[in-house]
């Protein structure tokens, strides 16, 4: 069995949490005040193959989101590893990791990408599932009237996000 690593680190933000196996980083926690807090909705940690190579990635991970949060990384360049998902799902996590820094889509646009037009509650409730917020920039998606919409970090955080981003979105 792969070895899962984890992490909880201080970012200027807040504490993130993190967790990768050998494949890539498997959980990502936003800012939340007490470090217990995010390594609380970690997985504990397995024994088993590929300690070393989930550590080198989830020392990457840390210095790029540290990196993000700072405003100098606009991508990133570590492996991921979904975790099972139906494949609506994974079809809207693909979509949303396509948006770029700086950008936001609306859930109807995501929607349209999948080739699923009106779903965009169900879009919406498969970026609530999202464990991966940030590298998969699900906070990037915004309401077609221009408001916020829902946000598993909360809505102060989103917006913060999307200034860090370059842009103000209003509600």
């Amino acid at each position: 069995m792969d070895t899962t690593v984890t992490t909880v680190f201080e970012s200027p933000w807040g504490y993130i949490g993190l967790a990768a196996t050998a494949a890539g980083v498997t959980r990502v926690v936003l800012p939340c005040p007490e470090a217990r807090e995010a390594g609380a909705r970690l997985p504990a940690a397995i024994d088993g193959l590929g300690v070393e190579e989930a550590s080198r990635i989830v020392e990457a991970a840390e210095r790029q989101i540290l990196e993000y949060f700072a405003g100098r990384q606009r991508t990133f360049d570590f492996p991921v590893a979904l975790p099972p998902a139906t494949p609506f799902t994974r079809a809207v996590w693909r979509a949303c990791a396509t948006i770029p820094f700086g950008e936001v889509r609306t859930y109807r646009a995501l929607a349209a990408s999948i080739d699923r037009g009106g779903a965009m509650r169900a879009v919406g409730g498969a970026l609530g599932a999202n464990p991966l917020p940030i590298i998969i920039p699900c906070h990037r998606v915004i309401r077609t009237d221009g408001t916020l919409g829902g946000f598993g970090g909360g809505l102060p955080l989103k917006r913060r996000l999307l200034a860090l981003e370059g842009w103000t979105v209003w509600g």
